[in-house]
């Protein structure tokens, strides 16, 4: 099982649902971020442009799902037709597996604009009760949980049970890191099966957020996503004591400046590639990188 929030939960989707081979996931990651940061709105509140994130996830998705031209009445001839066609095509594929057993079970979290920050809603790959979700694509469940106010605009998203629209936010307000979601999670729709390990993957530490190239909405951006570090912090530091004994929960986030390298800079991978192999050399890294690989060669449950 796998989940996230945001870019965590893009990464989940690819992985987990699109099934991507995790070198071309990189490459696709940092392709979608080139099409859909490479230009910034500094005349509006929010910085990037959201039809361009919208595009970029539906190319995307498109590219990595198998493609029945006939099927959906396409007749590409040209690169440009192709490009479009995998647009079209990845725009109405439904997050929800139908039809197979679901090897890897993934989800991601967002809130409406009326819910409480406490209030995290779960858009699945997969059926768990009464799902109010139960229809969304992918590429609609992708841009609800990267919406993040200030930085891109709001998403209206239309519901199973009603014609009309509501306002979706990210629920990185209360819920950046998931973990607690996914025990709870795992808890209800898996029951009978042992937990082997938890595995939580970071994006850094909030003092290790810089600015990157000086411009407008820099300040801004940085906050934000030092706050949804500092949440995902507190939930690691929730959950820790509660594994500390079992060899169960590991938790891998880089502790080191990224420098120069802001979060819209998505040509700088070999900088960050630097920082995370260094930080992986640690001895204490080191070792729980063992111990993990262990538990999951061995299919081990230490609970």
């Amino acid at each position: 099982m796998m989940c996230g929030t945001g870019t965590s939960g893009l990464a989940a989707i690819m992985v987990g649902r699109l099934r991507m081979p995790i070198e071309k996931a990189i490459l696709a990651y940092i392709s979608l971020m080139e099409s859909a940061f490479s230009r910034k709105k500094w005349w509006k509140s929010e910085e990037w442009d959201s039809g361009r994130l919208q595009r970029a996830i539906d190319i995307m998705i498109g590219a990595n799902m198998p493609v029945d031209w006939f099927h959906r009445g396409l007749y590409p001839s040209t690169l440009r037709d192709k490009k479009k066609c995998r647009e079209l095509n990845g725009e109405y594929e439904p997050m929800l597996e139908f039809g197979r057993y679901v090897k890897c079970r993934v989800f991601v979290t967002t809130t409406f604009k009326e819910d409480s920050p406490s209030c995290t809603r779960r858009l699945r790959t997969y059926c768990s009760g009464n799902d109010p979700l139960y229809y969304c694509t992918i590429s609609e469940v992708l841009r609800a949980t990267t919406v993040e106010p200030h930085l891109t605009e709001p998403l209206r998203m239309r519901l199973r049970w009603s014609g009309s629209k509501r306002r979706m936010f990210t629920a990185s307000s209360g819920c950046a890191s998931p973990t607690i979601q996914l025990i709870e999670e795992a808890a209800r729709d898996l029951r009978g099966y042992r937990v082997a390990c938890i595995i939580s993957l970071g994006t850094g530490h909030p003092h290790t957020i810089c600015e990157g190239t000086p411009r407008l909405h820099a300040s801004r951006t940085a906050k934000v996503l030092r706050q949804i570090a500092a949440d995902c912090e507190e939930t690691y530091l929730k959950l820790a004591p509660l594994y500390e004994d079992h060899n169960v929960y590991f938790r891998f986030n880089i502790d080191r400046e990224f420098r120069k390298v802001g979060v819209e800079e998505w040509n700088y991978p070999e900088e960050v590639q630097k920082c995370t192999l260094e930080y992986m050399e640690q001895t204490e890294v080191a070792r729980d990188i063992e111990n993990l690989v262990r538990i999951l060669l061995d299919y081990c449950s230490k609970i």
